[in-house]
């Protein structure tokens, strides 16, 4: 199964130096919803990807993703 997860970053814009909240859709694979915002926490947490937050995960209605044939 394949879940929309969410993920909010907060960083500061630049510009304006005032904090900045940027939300992101992501397509994981999981069993579970539970599942799907474990393996997102892996992820960021392995990139040492700072201030983010799961804002919400919920199964997507995508039944496959089809890669390109190696040859």
């Amino acid at each position: 199964m394949f879940f929309e997860v969410k993920v909010e970053f907060r960083t500061i814009d630049p510009n304006k130096d005032k904090p900045k909240k940027e939300t992101v859709k992501y397509l994981v694979e999981a069993e579970s919803v539970t599942e799907s915002e474990a393996r997102v926490y892996e992820h960021f947490e392995a990139l040492k990807i700072g201030d983010f937050e799961v804002k919400s995960s919920s199964e997507s209605k995508i039944a496959e993703v089809i890669y390109p044939l190696k040859g």
